[in-house]
């Protein structure tokens, strides 16, 4: 048996005893606080991974775009432009500037503006450039267009989305290629390559100038009939594929 500590000696004894309880609590609570970070972090790496294998496997993206890009719309200057695109016999998009490479094939939605009247020019150009006779093989509602009434029931819808289009290139405008092609204005033609009409145009869009993004102008259900057109485009690799340009 031991002697009981007196005076100083039991204070230093219980001041000793006092730090290595602190030590140890210390130490505990060091241990548990990097157990429960470590935790959160294997649980955020794991919904990190989930999150990223969605994606890389969710094919379409938000945009709808065919290599993953937002989807981009082109507008027309009136419905008379749209129709000769879906009857296929305007092979070339007539622009002052070029067409950026990021948008050879790539799918666009085609835009017909949504103002009132068609600018009297660009009605005789289609007049002038209309040909009957290959109008026998475009959309049967196109067959017997009459292109001098304005008011033709024919026409795609004004402030609409109604196809999809694809551009293979572009070209100068060459000479004597007026003659040769009376769509062909230049001074830079874009090629067509397809165009998918929509089987219901998406109506209500307002459209800008150059390439704008779809996904600010559509509703989300319309982004997804777009989506799925696009889907089903590739699907159908030749389907409305325009004739090479001779």
């Amino acid at each position: 048996r031991t002697a009981p500590l007196r005076g100083g000696a039991a204070a230093a004894a219980r001041s000793g005893k006092a730090k290595v309880h602190r030590h140890v609590v210390k130490a505990l609570h060091t241990r548990t606080s990097h157990a429960r970070v470590g935790a959160r972090s294997s649980r955020g790496i794991g919904r990190s991974s989930s999150t990223g294998r969605a994606s890389a496997s969710g094919g379409a993206t938000a945009g709808g775009s065919s290599r993953g890009g937002a989807l981009r719309g082109l507008t027309l200057n009136g419905p008379e432009l749209g129709a000769a695109i879906l009857g296929k016999q305007k092979k070339v998009e007539n622009r002052s500037w070029d067409l950026p490479e990021k948008y050879h094939g790539e799918w666009i939605a085609l835009h017909i503006g949504n103002a009132q009247n068609t600018p009297p020019w660009i009605r005789r150009y289609v007049t002038r450039a209309w040909d009957p006779d290959m109008a026998k093989n475009a959309p049967w509602k196109l067959r017997c267009w009459d292109t001098t009434d304005q008011k033709a029931g024919v026409l795609p819808p004004r402030g609409a989305i109604i196809a999809l289009i694809r551009f293979s290139g572009m070209h100068r405008l060459a000479r004597g290629e007026r003659k040769a092609d009376p769509w062909a204005l230049g001074p830079v033609c874009w090629d067509l390559d397809r165009v998918v009409p929509l089987a219901k145009p998406i109506c209500g869009v307002q459209g800008f100038l150059g390439f704008w993004d779809v996904r600010k102008q559509v509703t989300p259900w319309g982004l997804h009939r777009l989506k799925q057109a696009i889907r089903d485009a590739d699907a159908k690799r030749g389907f409305g594929r325009f004739c090479e340009r001779k």
